[in-house]
């Protein structure tokens, strides 16, 4: 509950210090938040509980996050879809953010030998 909070903080602080930046950036700059913390989050899982895999823990944690957002990715999507003329672009881009986020957090669960 606390990392939620913490996180889902970080996402309204954020909308308010960018808000003349794009939603795709909003996105970018809070999937590197996430890939920081997960960083910073199985370290600290590891020393305190050695020998369990933290990745459930934290998937679970950011699976919290995603449906806690407020207001939520969707939501600033659909904002935006209303207001770009080029809607594939803007979706590819958000396609393309997501899917670098998703191949970052993968590529993170392989090099701790936890997938």
């Amino acid at each position: 509950n606390c990392q939620r909070d913490i996180l889902v903080k970080k996402w309204r602080s954020q909308l308010e210090v960018e808000q003349d930046e794009s939603v795709i950036q909003w996105i970018h700059n809070f999937f590197d938040i996430l890939l920081s913390n997960w960083h910073t989050q199985n370290k600290w899982f590891n020393q305190v509980f050695p020998g369990e895999p933290s990745v459930d823990t934290l998937i679970d944690i950011y699976i919290d996050v995603f449906n806690s957002l407020d207001p939520s990715l969707n939501e600033c999507i659909d904002t935006a879809l209303k207001q770009v003329s080029e809607k594939m672009s803007f979706l590819q881009d958000v396609q393309q953010v997501t899917k670098q986020f998703a191949e970052n957090i993968v590529n993170i669960i392989k090099q701790n030998g936890e997938c």
